[in-house]
């Protein structure tokens, strides 16, 4: 309206000649433009902060593996989790490494029962260690690097069929890679692709690139192009596309050799894995603070962050941060529900669109424990398991316009959980016989984190 009466006294003032109403057409169309404009902006602003706030911690469980340093996969939507450190048992030299499979249906885990060693291919089951890695391929499991608590460095590349349960330990020619642990490794096509850890051989922090071919068994080294992350041990690395994205872990100030000077980057680099480039990552946003022993995945092309920690600040973190590669942006986000308790070296699987959590250690003890008392440098190895809900739906264009339609926890995941906080008896005619079922058999579970307790303690 101002714009208006502003213009139609220019005109009288000058007697332009021009056709005024022409004149006015043209302001209202640049205005209502405008106008749409906002209204498109203000629409998708709301749709970025729902989608902000969709992710929610859904479910927790206690009596698991309590286990830090481990290594996890998926395999037809069950999670088995190899080997890893517990200050509660005493482990033999040369113990085999043990199996945990979790069932993310009836919120289980199950020991799987040693295979019989006598079989000369079970001979070659990899020995009890930690700070290894673990991947799949093929419906195989490919365990590598890590340490055993008694004989340091773990060598050989091992199988496990899940099929058949059986372990082979893998001849392996080309590049001769030494032992290392805290090294992250993932798959690529046919790739095994090794990325930095410590090396026990030559006591170094490492920076260098290894790809062990899953289909012939041949080492090599590539010839990597650009600047590469400085030397780290306990850091993550995850595909999206056809990059390799390096974030955190633990370097020094002597790197690459180990002074107990610690350092820790907090810069982003990527692998690009059809030129075996380096590329340094160029931010904007909250950038995490640099830590080790945190988690990493990837959903819908976005990197996510939890966890870990930092030996300068002796701090350790649950938040979760997003980096989207599309926008360089870093960004904290607050899911909804009840978080883990800080930690580290806990372990992260993603099946579908939800994110399992488990093990780790942490300063301070689960609500179950309450009644400890913690010292300031005291830290408590962990048996609990979290989801993380990342489920999003639109149901049509209409809805991506107006309004974004979030699939929270579904209605029979909050149900379970009450039901398991509820500290009053809980007959059968009281619930639905499906959450029955499943209630039944989460309570009368075996104990995993119990479960070797004939063996001798520390």
């Amino acid at each position: 309206l101002i714009m208006f009466l502003f213009l139609k006294g220019l005109f009288a003032k000058h007697r332009w000649s021009c056709s005024f109403s022409v004149l006015i057409h043209f302001v209202v169309c640049v205005c209502c433009f405008l106008h749409l404009m906002f209204q498109i902006s203000d629409l998708f602003s709301c749709a970025l902060i729902v989608v902000t706030f969709v992710m929610h911690w859904t479910f927790s469980i206690e009596n698991g593996p309590r286990r830090v340093n481990h290594a996890a996969v998926a395999y037809n939507n069950y999670i088995f989790s190899f080997g890893g450190h517990s200050a509660e048992e005493v482990q033999v030299v040369y113990e085999k490494i043990d199996i945990h499979v979790f069932c993310p249906t009836a919120f289980k885990w199950k020991e799987m029962p040693m295979p019989d060693y006598s079989n000369i291919y079970n001979h070659w089951a990899p020995c009890h260690r930690y700070g290894h890695t673990a991947v799949t391929y093929k419906d195989k499991c490919y365990i590598f690097g890590g340490r055993n608590i008694k004989v340091g460095a773990c060598l050989g590349v091992f199988q496990f069929d899940f099929k058949t349960r059986v372990w082979h330990k893998k001849a392996t020619l080309g590049y001769k890679v030494y032992p290392r642990d805290a090294h992250t490794c993932c798959v690529y096509g046919s790739m095994m692709i090794i990325f930095g850890g410590f090396v026990e051989y030559t006591q170094q922090f490492s920076n260098d690139v290894f790809i062990l071919d899953l289909d012939t068994f041949i080492w090599r080294k590539p010839n990597v192009t650009g600047t590469p992350p400085i030397w780290r041990d306990f850091h993550t690395a995850t595909v999206i596309g056809d990059r390799m994205y390096v974030f955190g872990g633990r370097s020094d100030e002597a790197a690459p050799y180990h002074s107990n000077v610690e350092r820790y980057p907090t810069d982003l680099f990527y692998l690009d894995l059809s030129t075996f480039t380096w590329h340094e990552v160029q931010t904007t946003g909250e950038r995490p603070t640099g830590r080790r022993s945190h988690s990493a995945w990837e959903h819908s092309g976005c990197l996510y962050i939890f966890g870990g920690y930092n030996g300068l600040t002796n701090h350790h973190s649950n938040s979760v941060y997003r980096f989207n590669p599309n926008s360089s942006k870093w960004e904290k986000l607050k899911p909804g529900g009840c978080p883990p308790t800080p930690r580290r070296r806990q372990c992260c699987v993603k099946i579908g669109s939800k994110v399992y959590i488990f093990g780790g250690t942490s300063p301070q003890f689960p609500v179950s424990h309450y009644y400890r008392i913690v010292g300031p440098n005291e830290l408590y190895d962990l048996s609990d398991l979290y989801i993380l809900d990342m489920s999003m739906l639109f149901r049509n264009y209409y809805d991506l316009i107006n309004k974004c339609v979030c699939l929270d926890p579904t209605l029979e995941t909050l149900c379970m959980e009450s039901l398991l906080n509820r500290k009053a008896v809980i007959k059968k005619s009281e619930i639905p016989k499906i959450l029955w079922k499943k209630y039944q058999a989460i309570l009368i579970g075996k104990d995993v984190s119990n479960s070797h307790g004939n063996r001798q303690r520390m």
